[in-house]
C-alpha cells in the first residue's frame, strides 16, 4: 500500500485514551479519532517518546521511536 503520511503519535495520547491491556493499531487510532486517514488512504502511525506511559498496551502495525519502544516495554507492554 502507498502510506499518503506518517502521523506521530505521543505516548502521552496512548495513555490518556487507551485502556491498560488495550491493542494499538492505525485503525484503533483512527476510530478514536487520534490518527485519521487522509481520503481513504492507510496512514502510517510512529508512535513517539513523549510524556509517560504506565500502562501495559500491545502496539501493532506502528513504527515506534527506541525511546516509545523502550517506555512500552518497561511499562509491560509490547511492540509486534
Amino acid at each position: 500500500a502507498a502510506y499518503s503520511s506518517v502521523v506521530a503519535v505521543n505516548l502521552a495520547a496512548l495513555e490518556k485514551y487507551f485502556e491498560n491491556g488495550a491493542t494499538v493499531n492505525p485503525e484503533v487510532l483512527a476510530q478514536k479519532k487520534i490518527a485519521g486517514t487522509m481520503k481513504g488512504k492507510e496512514i502510517k502511525v510512529k508512535i513517539l517518546g513523549g510524556g509517560v506511559l504506565v500502562k501495559k498496551l500491545t502496539i501493532e502495525n506502528c513504527f515506534t521511536s527506541k525511546s516509545a519502544k523502550e517506555k512500552i516495554e518497561k511499562a509491560g507492554g509490547k511492540v509486534t
